[in-house]
C-alpha cells in the first residue's frame, strides 16, 4: 500500500493485522500473511518502454514484391 500521508501510513501499520485477517476471510484462505506499507507519495508512473528489444540473430531478407 502507498499512503498519501504519514498519518495514514501509521494508521495502516497499526491495523495491518486486521487488514490481513479481513483479506483472508474474504478469500477463504490463508494466502495473505502480511502487507507492506510503502513510502508516502504518489505511485510511480507505469513504464511505457520495453525493458529490452528482441533482435533476430540472423538478418531477415527484405520482402519480395510482385510487380503488376
Amino acid at each position: 500500500m502507498r499512503p498519501d500521508s504519514p498519518a495514514y501510513a501509521t494508521q495502516l501499520r497499526l491495523i495491518s493485522a486486521r487488514i490481513v485477517a479481513a483479506a483472508n476471510t474474504s478469500a477463504s484462505t490463508d494466502a495473505v500473511r502480511s502487507i507492506r506499507v510503502l513510502a508516502v507519495g504518489p505511485a510511480p508512473a507505469p513504464r511505457t518502454e520495453q525493458p529490452f528489444s528482441v533482435t533476430p540473430a540472423v538478418p531477415v531478407p527484405p520482402l519480395l514484391r510482385r510487380h503488376r
